[in-house]
């Protein structure tokens, strides 16, 4: 699952994991991203940090406090800067890997497979 705000990257992210043969759905906004993450599980849940109304961090915090981080496999994906100590506390919480934006497609291609390699079930 992609959760971008931003139309075109969520298109193009999930447009470019399916060619490389993943199934992937694509959400806008981060508490429909959520619902469906608490209704299905995920192989991997590529999330961006910074929406509007209801952000990454949001559904982060609201995973942690459900206890649902162990369960789900998430790579963050930001545009925006973040301190070192702003890092180490979203990993802590059960992140498994921060990426910056922009970000190369075969780059992020090769993460997904060594997250799915890492922690499969």
């Amino acid at each position: 699952m992609v959760i971008d705000d931003n139309k075109s990257i969520n298109d193009m992210v999930c447009s470019y994991l399916n060619s490389e043969g993943h199934d992937v759905i694509g959400v806008n906004n981060g508490r429909s991203g959520l619902q469906m993450i608490k209704q299905k599980k995920f192989d991997l849940i590529i999330l961006d940090l910074a929406m509007p109304d209801f952000s990454g961090n949001d559904i982060i915090d609201d995973l942690s406090q459900h206890e649902l981080m162990k369960d789900n496999k998430i790579i963050v994906l930001t545009a925006s800067e973040i301190s070192v100590s702003e890092e180490d506390a979203i990993i802590k919480k059960g992140v498994k890997l921060l990426l910056r934006k922009p970000i190369n497609p075969d780059e992020l291609i090769m993460h997904v497979s060594s997250l799915n390699t890492k922690y499969a079930d």
